[in-house]
């Protein structure tokens, strides 16, 4: 019967190739493989607002430019560095200090990108240029 390997979807099938991928059993590719060099740094929040939706977002922008996986870190709650409602629902406020790490080839530069940022408090302070 089609769709009995995927219920919520009534007309698809899936090969066991897929089956594997879908349960995450999927081998690596050759040459994608990511470093497991992992750096971290801790940063304090400077702009008043906190983390609001701009600030958010701007981490998430640029931690999509780079390949590493990037999490932050706030009160115990770790959130994807790339995903603006996880990172809002650290509710982190002026003062708070932050753990950002990324893991991958680029991680030394996407880390001093996201510290780069935070410390300017996301161009929110007074006197920053727009």
């Amino acid at each position: 019967m089609l769709g009995a390997d995927l219920p919520w979807l009534p007309h698809a099938s899936v090969s066991p190739t897929q089956k594997a991928t879908l349960k995450g059993q999927d081998q690596p590719k050759t040459g994608t493989r990511m470093s497991d060099r992992t750096v971290t740094a801790t940063v304090q929040i400077v702009n008043p607002q906190g983390m609001h939706l701009r600030p958010a977002d701007m981490i998430a922008r640029t931690a999509a430019k780079f390949q590493s996986q990037v999490t932050v870190t706030y009160a115990g709650q770790q959130a994807d560095g790339r995903g603006i409602v996880d990172l809002l629902m650290l509710a982190a406020r002026q003062g708070s200090q932050l753990t950002i790490s990324a893991s991958g080839d680029d991680c030394e530069e996407a880390l001093a990108a996201l510290v780069e940022l935070v410390n300017r408090g996301f161009d929110e302070m007074e006197g920053a240029k727009e």
